[in-house]
């Protein structure tokens, strides 16, 4: 897929990866991840996939966090934290 072409419905309306704030990165990453889904295939546990992702973002060139701490707020108040599979 080129630039733009990835699509995902938000609220209803169709929107392109152009339109977003990271629009390369975005692209990058969810190209990535169907190129990891097409070659593995389905039915692995979610930490194989994980550690082809990661892999893959390696190969790339790209600095990211396996298991990077997230803070999570609802209406202002701290939820708790959780490990997010990957952050840039």
């Amino acid at each position: 897929m080129g630039r733009g072409l990835t699509r995902k419905v938000l609220s209803g309306a169709i929107v392109t990866t152009a339109d977003l704030k990271h629009s390369n990165l975005t692209d990058k990453l969810i190209n990535t991840y169907y190129s990891l889904y097409n070659e593995l295939g389905y039915g692995f546990l979610k930490s194989v996939y994980q550690k082809a992702f990661a892999l893959m973002l390696k190969e790339q060139g790209l600095a990211f966090r396996e298991q990077a701490p997230i803070r999570a707020n609802f209406h202002g108040v701290e939820m708790g934290e959780f490990l997010a599979d990957s952050a840039s």
